[in-house]
């Protein structure tokens, strides 16, 4: 049995699909680029906070980011366990991490270099404490014991003017930055190391990224097909309807009566028409006798 299908039919048949196809494609397009692009935004404030008022002469700060966080928080982990010497700062949350430690000189560019291959180094900066790097260890010293000789002295006075009571507050916050200073500057050889963590998109490349973007197409194309179905399914169930009210398209004429006298209206102004003129209360005079004789 052969089923004969009209032209018209078959250009509106591939003007669907090809609409289909095009949607199908565009929203593919949108549904992996979001996907790969879309991160969490994390608040930094406090550990940034922490780690500016902290006063080391050497400072460095990491932003890292990687598509499975569990697993580079276990990588930090390690890294603070062995390279690190003393820990100010762990915060894992459920697709970030803060982290302050420090570390020795020597070892910045090897954790870097572990934390790049396992996921994305976004900015390195390192920072010197201007201010603790003009101090020279040998004249803090000798500033604290000259302030711990001074407050000494004036521990010895029995009944203290209230001068000598407000040198001993000063005296107390001298030795107390000197001690802060001297610690500072033992720690010469080591960095305060901050790493941040953030989950950032999919390091998906090659093949991978071919078949993701064609399972979604496939998913779509087959939504929008089954979509196209159930409209048709609709809009015949509609026909039906209204055959069974009384009311019947026609596709020659269009839909409904008015559409039939609207057409049949056009159609007869564009026949054509015979014109009758008739001319009344005019007195015909012949211009000769044999014109008059016929």
């Amino acid at each position: 049995m052969n089923i004969i299908v009209s032209s018209k039919s078959k250009h509106r048949f591939s003007a669907v699909a090809v609409l289909v196809v095009i949607l199908a494609i565009g929203i593919t397009v949108y549904e992996v680029t979001k996907a790969t692009s879309s991160a969490p935004k994390i608040d930094f404030r406090d550990s940034n906070h922490q780690f500016n008022n902290l006063k080391f002469i050497n400072k460095a700060k990491v932003s890292f980011s990687t598509p499975d966080p569990a697993k580079a928080q276990c990588e930090i982990a390690r890294i603070m366990d062995e390279k690190g010497k003393r820990r100010i700062r762990k915060e894992d949350g459920g697709s970030y991490g803060a982290y302050i430690f420090t570390v020795g000189n020597e070892t910045i560019s090897e954790i870097v270099g572990s934390l790049r291959e396992i996921g994305t180094i976004g900015t390195t900066v390192e920072l010197i404490d201007t201010a603790l790097v003009n101090l020279d260890f040998d004249s803090e010293s000798a500033k604290l014991k000259s302030y711990e000789s001074e407050l000494s002295d004036l521990g010895k006075v029995r009944f203290p003017s209230d001068i000598q009571n407000k040198r001993k507050e000063e005296l107390h916050a001298l030795i107390q930055y000197a001690r802060n200073n001297l610690e500072k500057l033992r720690e010469n050889d080591i960095t305060l190391l901050y790493i941040t963590l953030s989950s950032g998109g999919s390091a998906k490349k090659g093949l991978n990224l071919i078949m993701d973007y064609s399972i979604v197409f496939l998913k779509w194309l087959a939504i929008l097909f089954l979509l196209r179905i159930l409209l048709v399914i609709i809009a015949n169930l509609l026909v039906d309807l209204f055959n069974l009210v009384g009311i019947k398209p026609n596709s020659d004429q269009g839909f409904g009566s008015y559409s039939g006298y609207y057409t049949r209206y056009s159609n007869r102004g564009e026949s054509k028409r015979k014109i009758k003129r008739v001319y009344k209360d005019r007195d015909i005079k012949p211009d000769s006798p044999e014109e008059n004789n016929k």
